[in-house]
């Protein structure tokens, strides 16, 4: 990739003190012994919407856009009540903590993020946006059930918490993992 591209997201940024819950919780999961891409403690987040490659440029001016925007508005609540699987059990590809309750705020933030986006040609999700952050990439489960059954044994961390940062993250693919890197961020009132 050139310099005047990078691969880049937004996303709702979680307090510390909540990453090393979830990752304490979900400590025994990482440890079973199937193709799962965990996601680091330091990477915990809900993505408002993956860009892929960008230009930097249009990043920078759309910034500028959906910073006006959100200059005024409020912090919002998330509450971890709900692990999942997409896109279903017998098919596992994503496995994530989210909330019973979809949250408006949320769904209004992301959509005008989304929006905002999209009149700098950045493509419309088709999915509905459902708020949730990932643990792991499944890339392949050789014991199904085994699985299963060791993903029903993880404790959700319930935990109520006030996002009040939304990031723009460029994200840097290594041989370790992917690696964040904020490029701006905006804070909520």
């Amino acid at each position: 990739m050139n310099n005047d591209k990078v691969r880049a997201f937004w996303a709702f940024e979680m307090p510390e003190n909540l990453k090393k819950i979830i990752y304490f919780k979900s400590e025994n999961l990482r440890k079973i012994r199937e193709k799962i891409k965990w996601v680091e403690r330091e990477n915990l987040h809900i993505t408002a919407k993956f860009l892929g490659d960008s230009d930097r440029k249009i990043l920078t001016k759309s910034f500028q856009e959906i910073l006006s925007y959100f200059t005024d508005k409020k912090k919002i609540e998330f509450e971890i009540s709900l692990k999942g699987i997409f896109p279903n059990l017998s098919s596992p590809k994503v496995l994530w903590l989210g909330t019973k309750t979809e949250n408006n705020e949320f769904t209004e933030y992301a959509k005008i993020i989304e929006n905002i986006l999209a009149t700098y040609g950045f493509q419309k999700e088709k999915r509905d946006f459902k708020a949730h952050l990932t643990l792991g990439r499944v890339r392949e489960i050789s014991d199904l059930q085994a699985f299963l059954k060791e993903w029903d044994t993880l404790e959700v961390p319930e935990n109520k918490f006030l996002c009040d940062k939304i990031v723009l993250f460029e994200s840097q693919l290594t041989k370790y993992g992917p690696v964040y890197k904020e490029v701006n961020a905006i804070l909520l009132k």
